[in-house]
């Protein structure tokens, strides 16, 4: 009987470390000119000797449906989605150095009919940022939109700019489908 519990038990404490480990993300690079990935991250370092580039994901894990702006009517359904970073260089590089975050890959099921719709804000800027690196460690924030499919005619009709050619059969291969975003994290020298 305690020998059944005490396999129950680590199997427990094993899957609970397995999850834990799925939802953390962490990468430390330490080669000049190389580009490493994981997951949706990667690791670009131009021709810089010694450094050390680490991202850890610290955002919850999201569980919802992302919809367009003004359609967030039933529980769950959310209007952007957060995701935040934290980077850390080395302190020898810290002050010769250029952050720079990009957005690219961007899928909708898989396919990229539809991925201009989808909008990835890195801090303030949509699609890519660059920051001047003096800290230590930086929290980088992502936040994820999507823009409702408008076609011709609905663009007459309220006065915005069509994005689709059909916007029922934009939104019946959008709708509920998993998107996946890729990030690429990469350090340059200042000039």
């Amino acid at each position: 009987m305690k020998l059944k519990k005490f396999n129950v038990v680590n199997i427990i404490v094993i899957t609970i470390l397995l999850i834990a480990l799925g939802f953390t993300t962490t990468l430390a690079v330490r080669y000049w000119n190389e580009v490493s990935k994981l997951g949706n991250i990667t690791i670009s370092i131009g021709s810089v000797d010694g450094v050390e580039l680490t991202i850890v994901n610290i955002s919850e894990a999201f569980n919802g449906v992302l919809v367009p702006e003004g359609c967030a009517t039933y529980v769950g359904e959310v209007e952007e989605v957060e995701f935040t970073y934290s980077v850390s260089l080395n302190k020898e590089v810290l002050n010769a150095q250029n952050l720079i975050i990009e957005a690219f890959d961007v899928t909708i099921d898989n396919d990229t009919e539809y991925a201009h719709l989808v909008q990835v804000y890195i801090e303030d800027e949509l699609g890519r940022k660059e920051l001047d690196y003096f800290n230590e460690v930086v929290t980088i924030k992502i936040v994820v939109k999507i823009l409702e499919p408008i076609d011709a005619i609905e663009a007459a009709e309220k006065g915005k700019e069509a994005n689709v050619e059909n916007s029922e059969i934009a939104f019946e291969k959008i709708r509920g489908k998993h998107i996946e975003i890729s990030l690429r994290f990469s350090i340059e020298p200042k000039k």
